[in-house]
């Protein structure tokens, strides 16, 4: 536009009388133009600015509520791990007295058992496999402890080793079974621990044949509910958060108490991670 300037003003003046209200006239559009152009590409600048401004703010909103969601998690499961062990050291202290040799070796037994959590990487999720290792590692104690009055039967389908699960699920469903149930019976009581893949889920049960639970001790959902401890609360709640309204949490009385588990199936070849619901 300069060098069409310098061209119109180098005529001599004597250019014919329309030229120069034209020449005007074009210089005024393209200023206007110009203008225009230049508050549309600030315009432009500031709102791609500003949805950038406005989704960075989004994703770091996401990523502190995500922090607080694990943060909420980990505590959820690090609650077992002194619910846990404080429950085991109450059943081996009642017998010091009563079963000296039986005592050591239960104290042998949860040395190593704790040796095993402790060593094992901290994670949300753990394969079924894995998590039914631990368990067996618990009811070898109780076992030992409890005798003939405790029998344990396994139904796991193979197809669901691989399935990842909330870690330490298990230990409290098989811990309120024993205690709750076959503990407080005179008479021998059975434990039985099912697992199966159905329709996209993965169905856990624990069955014990004691008394069973009342309605207003048994934890909904939401986990809420008191009578049976922190151990199936925390489970209830430590489901919802994980899964959301993907997961089933019931306790069911039928021949004594069966606590019902259905969590998405997934392993970690699947394609899709189950993300933790938010």
């Amino acid at each position: 536009m300069a060098q069409w300037l310098a061209r119109a003003w180098s005529l001599p003046s004597d250019a014919p009388t329309a030229y120069w209200p034209a020449v005007r006239a074009t210089t005024v559009n393209l200023l206007g133009l110009t203008v225009v152009l230049y508050v549309a590409t600030v315009l432009g600048w500031h709102a791609v600015t500003h949805y950038r401004d406005l989704k960075e703010r989004k994703v770091r909103a996401a990523e502190l509520e995500s922090l607080l969601h694990q943060a909420q998690l980990e505590a959820l499961r690090s609650q077992l791990h002194p619910h846990f062990l404080f429950n085991t050291l109450h059943a081996i202290a009642e017998l010091v007295h009563e079963n000296p040799a039986l005592a050591e070796q239960l104290i042998l037994r949860l040395a190593e058992l704790l040796r095993k959590v402790l060593q094992t990487p901290v994670r949300q999720e753990v394969p079924l496999a894995e998590e039914i290792e631990f368990i067996k590692g618990y009811l070898e104690i109780e076992q030992m402890r409890l005798g003939e009055r405790l029998s344990v039967a396994w139904e796991v389908a193979p197809a669901t080793l691989a399935a990842r699960v909330p870690s330490l699920m298990l230990q409290p469903l098989v811990e309120n079974a024993i205690q709750h149930g076959i503990a407080v019976l005179a008479r021998p009581g059975r434990l039985s621990i099912r697992a199966r893949r159905e329709d996209g889920f993965l169905h856990v049960q624990v069955h014990d044949t004691g008394p069973g639970a009342s309605a207003a001790s048994a934890p909904n959902s939401n986990g809420n509910g008191s009578g049976h401890g922190i151990g199936l609360v925390n489970t209830a709640s430590r489901l919802q958060r994980l899964y959301g309204e993907r997961q089933r949490f019931e306790l069911v009385n039928e021949n004594g108490l069966t606590v019902n588990v259905r969590i998405p199936f997934v392993t970690d070849d699947s394609p899709a991670a189950t993300s933790p619901a938010v």
